[in-house]
């Protein structure tokens, strides 16, 4: 680089803002205390883990500008966590400029609770020690809220909260998603006003959401915003809506008209279970065989004597034996007889 006229001394200055709502970022502040403009101003950050970056603005101020957009960010890492910025403009000094400053507001998702710190330089800067600095988000409320629910009817959800006090609080917002980690719609029109502002006294509300369907479940998380302007996001609650009463004259499903015989339970059936028995073969039965000849024919007439073959064949008849002849009897002999 050329001749550098007159040194410059740049400094930072972070905080967290809206932390828990949809609006919270890191908003880092660069200024210059001189003399001499800054030169190749650049801002880098490394954010905790969890943190998402969604967004970012930078712009100058300036006493005879306003605000305008002026540098380029870039986001490497996983989920964009660390941030380099460059100004590409010289940064007036403090001392000729009491407005000058360099904004550069970063938002994001996920929990900033852990510290994390910006580093500012430039290529004139002759006073390092003051060219850091670090920042972690906390939730602070303009309300200490009692409950918060959310209740589904038939063709809406009741959403419905208490407070114990309303410091400094000015109204509330509902936001909804169709999942926990969805885009979160806002279902309020105008804001809905605190009932006791600045009170130690808390109030009751409740909000009717129309817009749903049967068979989604709804998150809901509630904002309140204090009188700086500042968010501060609680929840979510869910709810769906729950299944429509049969109209008057018609059963529910499953069950029979008032009046009518009710049906006898059907009691379920036990069945014993049938035992598988090993099959054991039995011996095939065999045609039975002649082993000897078949006497057929009248039994008054000469038999026939058939020899089993193929074809059988007809035996000679057997010369019948001649009959005995048995004497007939006498009786038996008798001793003495008649004198």
């Amino acid at each position: 680089m050329g001749q550098i006229s007159a040194p410059a001394d740049v400094t930072v200055a972070k905080d967290c803002l809206a932390y828990g709502s949809q609006n919270q970022n890191y908003r880092m502040a660069v200024t210059n205390l001189g003399p001499g403009s800054a030169r190749e101003v650049t801002l880098t950050d490394t954010f905790p883990t969890g943190v998402a970056v969604e967004s970012w603005t930078s712009y100058l101020i300036t006493t005879d500008n306003g605000a305008v957009p002026q540098g380029e960010c870039s986001f490497a890492g996983q989920n964009g966590q660390n941030m380099t910025c460059n100004l590409n403009t010289l940064l007036p000094s403090l001392p000729a400029d009491l407005n000058a400053k360099w904004v550069v507001n970063v938002y994001f998702d996920g929990p900033g609770e852990a510290p994390n710190t910006a580093t500012v330089d430039a290529d004139n800067d002759t006073d390092e020690k003051n060219n850091s600095a670090s920042t972690y988000c906390l939730i602070s409320s303009a309300v200490d809220l009692i409950s918060f629910t959310a209740v589904g009817g038939e063709s809406s959800v009741a959403v419905a909260w208490e407070t114990a006090s309303e410091t400094d609080n000015v109204g509330f917002n509902l936001y909804r998603a169709e999942s926990e980690s969805g885009d979160k719609v806002k279902v309020n029109g105008e804001i809905i006003p605190a009932a006791n502002p600045g009170s130690t006294m808390g109030a009751t509300y409740g909000y009717t959401d129309s817009a749903v369907a049967q068979g989604v479940t709804y998150y809901y998380w509630l904002e309140d915003v204090d009188t700086a302007g500042v968010a501060t996001m609680h929840g979510p609650v869910s709810a769906s809506l729950i299944a429509a009463e049969a109209p008057a004259g018609e059963a529910p499903a499953g069950e029979a008209p008032v009046g009518e015989e009710q049906p006898e339970a059907v009691q379920p059936v036990f069945e014993r279970p049938i035992r598988e028995l090993p099959v054991i073969g039995l011996p095939g039965l065999e045609r039975p065989s002649l082993p000897q000849p078949i006497v057929i024919g009248p039994v008054d007439q000469m038999p026939l004597i058939v020899i089993p073959g193929n074809p059988p064949v007809v035996a000679p008849a057997p010369v019948m034996p001649a009959p005995i002849v048995r004497p007939p009897r006498t009786g038996l002999p008798v001793e003495g007889g008649m004198e």
